[in-house]
C-alpha cells in the first residue's frame, strides 16, 4: 500500500549527487518505490531539467576529484619516495572507487525518474497558470528573474494533487531551492505565503531535504549520517553565493577562473554561468557545496 507520494525538484535530485553520503538515501527511496510503499510523481519540467544538467553534473564532479589524482602525481614525481608512490596508487584506487559509486548511484536515480516516477504531462491548464504567476510576479518568481520552469514544476504539482485522490497520508514537495519557494532566509522551511493556500488546501507539505522528508515519513529506513548530511547539503545549497573551487571545463578539462554571471538558478541547477577560454563552449558551473 501507498503510504506517501513525493514531488522531488530537480536541484535535489542533482545535488544527491554531490554527497557520497547521499547515495543511501538513492537507495532507499528506490527500494520503497519498489516495495510500493513510496510513489515518486514527477513534472515533465523535472525530467527535462534532470536530462539536460546531469552530465554537466556528473562530469564535473569526475574532473575536480581527478585533480586530486594528479596533484599526487605531481608530487611522486618530484618526490620520488615509495610513500608517495603508494599514495598516488591508493588515490588512483579511492577515485575509480568513487566514479563506481557515482555510476551506479546515477543509474539508481535514473531507475527512479524514468522507471518507476509517474510523469505529469504538461498540459495548458498547467501552462497558463504558470504564465498567469508570473504576470503577477507571485512566487516563485523573484524579482526580474525568470522562473518560468519552477512555476511549471509548482504548477504541475497542484494539478496532479487536484485530480488526484486526497487519502494519501504524507504528501511532500522537496525542492531545496528555498529562494524561490520559501519566505526568506530565516524561513527555508516555511512556504511563501503565494503558495500557502494551495499547499494547505492540497495537504502537502513542502521540505527542503530529501533525506529529512523520506526518513520522517518512513523512520529507520536511513542512517543517521545520511539524515545529518542531507540538512547540510540543505542548508549548504540555499545560503552559499560564492563558487568555493577552481572550475574545470567539462568538455575539455581547462582550469576556468572567470564567469560571466551569477550566482544564478538556471534550469533547475545552481551555479555560474562560465566560458571555457580554450574550446569556447559554455556551461553553468556547479556549485561544489559540500
Amino acid at each position: 500500500m501507498c503510504d506517501a507520494i513525493f514531488f522531488v525538484d530537480t536541484c535535489s535530485w542533482l545535488n544527491m549527487l554531490k554527497d557520497v553520503s547521499q547515495f543511501s538515501t538513492i537507495s532507499a527511496i528506490l527500494n520503497l518505490a519498489n516495495s510500493g510503499e513510496l510513489k515518486v510523481v514527477l513534472p515533465r519540467q523535472v525530467l527535462l531539467e534532470y536530462k539536460r544538467n546531469v552530465e554537466n553534473v556528473v562530469s564535473t564532479l569526475k574532473l575536480e576529484s581527478k585533480r586530486h589524482i594528479e596533484w599526487f602525481s605531481e608530487l611522486a614525481k618530484k618526490t620520488k619516495t615509495k610513500n608517495a608512490k603508494e599514495a598516488k596508487k591508493l588515490s588512483e584506487q579511492v577515485y575509480d572507487e568513487y566514479v563506481a559509486m557515482l555510476e551506479e548511484s546515477r543509474k539508481e536515480m535514473q531507475v527512479i525518474l524514468f522507471d518507476k516516477a509517474l510523469e505529469i504531462e504538461l498540459t495548458q491548464q498547467i501552462i497558463q497558470r504558470a504564465v498567469d504567476r508570473g504576470l503577477e510576479r507571485r512566487k516563485p518568481f523573484t524579482g526580474d528573474k525568470n522562473s518560468m520552469g519552477d512555476a511549471l514544476i509548482i504548477e504541475s504539482v497542484f494539478e496532479y494533487c487536484h485530480l488526484s485522490s486526497n487519502d494519501i497520508k504524507h504528501k511532500y514537495f522537496v525542492s531545496s531551492n528555498t529562494s524561490d519557494f520559501c519566505e526568506g532566509k530565516t524561513k527555508k522551511k516555511s512556504v511563501h505565503e503565494d503558495l500557502l493556500n494551495d499547499f494547505n488546501s492540497l495537504n502537502l507539505n513542502f521540505s527542503n531535504n530529501l533525506s529529512e522528508a523520506v526518513n520522517k515519513v518512513f523512520p529507520g529506513s536511513l542512517s543517521r549520517k545520511a539524515v545529518k548530511a542531507g540538512k547540510r547539503i540543505a542548508e549548504a545549497f540555499s545560503e552559499r553565493i560564492e563558487p568555493i573551487y577552481k572550475p574545470f571545463c567539462p568538455y575539455c578539462g581547462t582550469e576556468v577562473h572567470d564567469v560571466i554571471t551569477g550566482p544564478k538558478y538556471l534550469y533547475g541547477e545552481f551555479g555560474w554561468l562560465t566560458e571555457c577560454p580554450k574550446c569556447k563552449k559554455r556551461f553553468m558551473l556547479v556549485s561544489d557545496l559540500y
